[in-house]
């Protein structure tokens, strides 16, 4: 009896990672196939200055040094055109690929794009293990928090380009998956610096990745160590936190010695509707301040789903509604039923995506507010709190009763087509009105 139990046991437990690997590869499938079409589709340059993020891999492979800004009429120039202010390392990731196809331009620039896409794929596989993992292996709410973030046409959009937004969400989701589920149980001083060196070369893809990931990872070396002692667990992540600062300082002083400033921003997007002139006091008690604050707020949620232009106008206010329903009033249920059913959840993973939408969103408001205006549709710079913005609505899956399991399976259904929905949407807008109206041509005809 015993051994039938345990073989049927067994085979149940085959099942379901069959299962599993089932729905991450449909998911994956889907990913590659829309970002294919939008590898193909997408106009050079059409979007997320993808010409100069180019030019920074030209200048690295050609000339094997950093590209740069000088000052000419007082002006800042861009040193062949190229996006000097962000750091390298997604740059230098892409020399390779851009010396092997060199030989035709329309040869290096597809395999750029699909080196991107290739790094997308890695980050929809590091959702679905980190959802795992939050959910305690429950597959309907695996299944809809990587479809949410996997069939997002901003996510396909920053996938299916050259441009380090792609990379910036890869090595956020390292940092997290490795200090919320792979190391959480048992923190060593060698596991606390790796997560340093990490953390460390996570800055040197985009900045934001130091806003979000350095404080992230720091809280989680402290709560996977912290029962051997507070002292101890503040030592390893204060090591933590030393290693990632010391990596991404060079790159910080070079930007202080050229440019004056630790991180250049450039100065062509001002706030059209407060005193840039003033102090920040002065700025902060004007009128218009509030209604800003709310403007960047609404806008920079709106632009997390696609890029703006992307979406055909019709549509954009039922787009954005639904978005606001999801994450507001299926976040109110999902915060409820996590409240309620704490044991069924693990919080690692929770805490460490909220540990990082405070600093990066205070980040994103304070340069959408201060010191470039554009940043009020930067939806694309959250785009790492994705998943995270998804889990909480979607833990509203688990007050379905467990007599009709087959219910939990209808919101990853609906997420799922939906966004298929809006990728065809979306794709129809840009071939059908967006390429012809500024007289540009598929990068693959």
């Amino acid at each position: 009896m015993a051994e039938t139990q345990l073989g049927a046991s067994t085979d149940e437990a085959t099942r379901r990672s069959r299962t599993r690997y089932w729905i991450l590869a449909a998911i994956l499938a889907a990913y590659l196939a829309w970002g294919i079409a939008y590898v193909r589709a997408n106009p050079w340059g059409g979007g997320l200055d993808e010409p100069l993020h180019a030019n920074y891999v030209k200048v690295l492979a050609e000339e094997r040094r950093l590209p740069w800004l000088y000052q000419e009429g007082g002006e800042w120039i861009r040193y062949r055109e190229a996006h000097a202010m962000h750091p390298p390392l997604y740059h230098l990731m892409q020399v390779p690929v851009y010396l092997a196809t060199s030989g035709s331009e329309q040869a290096a620039r597809v395999a750029m794009r699909a080196f991107s896409l290739l790094l997308g794929a890695l980050s929809v596989v590091l959702v679905w293990a980190l959802a795992m993992h939050a959910f305690k292996g429950r597959l309907p709410e695996v299944a809809a928090v990587t479809a949410f973030y996997a069939l997002m046409p901003h996510v396909l959009l920053i996938s299916s380009v050259v441009n380090n937004d792609i990379a910036s969400v890869l090595v956020f989701l390292l940092l997290l998956y490795l200090a919320a589920v792979r190391w959480s149980e048992r923190m060593t001083w060698a596991r606390a610096g790796l997560l340093g060196l990490v953390a460390g070369v996570a800055g040197l893809t985009k900045g934001t990745c130091e806003v979000a990931g350095f404080p992230m990872t720091a809280m989680l070396v402290y709560l996977a160590d912290r029962e051997t002692g507070r002292g101890r667990a503040a030592l390893k992540a204060g090591l933590t936190l030393a290693i990632a600062i010391a990596i991404v300082t060079p790159w910080h002083l070079r930007n202080l010695s050229l440019y004056g400033s630790l991180s250049y921003m450039p100065d062509d997007g001002p706030n059209p509707l407060l005193p840039g002139h003033e102090s920040l006091l002065v700025q902060m008690l004007h009128d218009n301040f509030l209604p800003v604050v709310g403007h960047a707020l609404k806008w920079q949620v709106n632009t997390l789903w696609a890029q703006e232009d992307w979406i055909p106008p019709d549509l954009r206010p039922w787009v954005y509604g639904a978005g606001w329903v999801f994450l507001v009033g299926g976040g109110l249920v999902g915060a409820y039923a996590y409240r309620g059913h704490r044991e069924r959840f693990e919080p690692r993973v929770w805490m460490g995506y909220l540990s990082s939408t405070l600093p990066l969103w205070l980040m994103a408001l304070y340069i959408a507010l201060f010191a470039h205006f554009g940043w009020t549709r930067g939806g694309r710079y959250l785009l790492c709190l994705l998943p995270g913005l998804a889990s909480l609505p979607v833990a509203s899956l688990i007050l379905v009763p467990r007599t009709r399991p087959w219910a939990a399976w209808v919101l990853p259904v609906v997420i799922a087509g939906g966004l298929l929905a809006l990728n065809l949407a979306c794709m129809s807008h840009l071939t059908g009105e967006l390429i012809p109206r500024h007289g540009q041509a598929p990068l693959i005809p």
